[in-house]
């Protein structure tokens, strides 16, 4: 596993302080990896291309895009990428085009991507582990290790056959709920150590993070970078995902989007400086 000097970017979160950007419920990385432009997921797709302009970012020159799950806060930015680059490369677990929703105040709410398979012609599967490039991995179908890590039975999803072909909504009784195994996070290979990067972290943190390990056995982990979501969980959860990150010898913790105010207060409290709050139009360098 090669390791390079890494670049990332803040293109789009659910906060602003620096004029000319905006923010919306959403999350996108623009990276620079080994001379290569990438996206990790792409926002709802409202402010993308405007702080892609305001941070002078060529979204003509990327090479890949990585999604880290199919609802639309992560993969609404799609379609106007593909009008830049329509035959640009997207790395993701297939069931991302599986019809997902939010089961909540007696309302079926539609969350998933809004766009089919068969639109995205650089569309690349991937199951498991990949190396896209020297260095830079994705990973999902994330094996369940933890007990307090429990899936959000609100969230639900109508599993497509190979070849069906399904309206934009699934027959409700047919849904059942999301076990997230399209849930994918990318770690990158860099001189101070690994950085890991996740979406929503549906998987759960602790659950993504010891498969990076277990696969890749090495736990110089220097930098874990994105939405946790621990909004709404139980104060048991973030307790004990708090207790475990404080364990971890590690030197960077970026909370954002869904990750929410109470688990962050908890983490600065408890990790000190390590924690960063970032916000729409930050960077970081590795």
């Amino acid at each position: 596993m090669a390791c390079g000097d890494l670049e990332i970017v803040l293109l789009v979160e659910d906060t602003v302080h620096k004029r000319g950007f905006m923010a919306e419920h959403g999350l996108s990385f623009w990276i620079r990896y080994g001379g290569d432009d990438y996206l990790f997921d792409t926002g709802q797709g409202l402010v993308l291309l405007h702080n892609a302009t305001k941070m002078g970012i060529d979204l003509s020159k990327l090479v890949g895009v990585f999604l880290s799950h199919g609802h639309y806060d992560h993969t609404g930015g799609l379609k106007d990428l593909l009008n830049i680059v329509p035959d640009l490369k997207v790395y993701a677990h297939p069931g991302i085009f599986n019809p997902k929703y939010y089961q909540g105040d007696n309302e079926l709410r539609e969350t998933g991507i809004d766009i089919k398979r068969q639109a995205v012609p650089g569309f690349i599967p991937v199951e498991g582990v990949k190396e896209i490039a020297d260095g830079i991995w994705v990973i999902n179908q994330i094996p369940r290790a933890t007990g307090f890590e429990e899936i959000d039975s609100n969230f639900k999803v109508y599993k497509v056959s190979s070849g069906e072909e399904l309206s934009k909504f699934g027959p409700e009784d047919e849904l059942s709920v999301d076990d997230f195994t399209d849930d994918q996070s990318l770690f990158i290979k860099t001189e101070k150590g690994l950085v890991v990067l996740v979406g929503c972290s549906h998987a759960g943190i602790v659950n993504i993070l010891e498969y990076i390990w277990k696969v890749t056995e090495d736990k110089d982990i220097y930098a874990i970078i994105g939405g946790m979501h621990l909004i709404g969980v139980k104060e048991e959860r973030i307790n004990r995902t708090v207790d475990y990150l404080a364990d971890l010898d590690f030197q960077l913790l970026v909370p954002l989007h869904c990750t929410g105010i109470g688990a962050i207060n908890q983490m600065i409290n408890r990790l000190g400086e390590r924690v960063r709050i970032a916000y729409t139009g930050d960077s970081f360098s590795f």
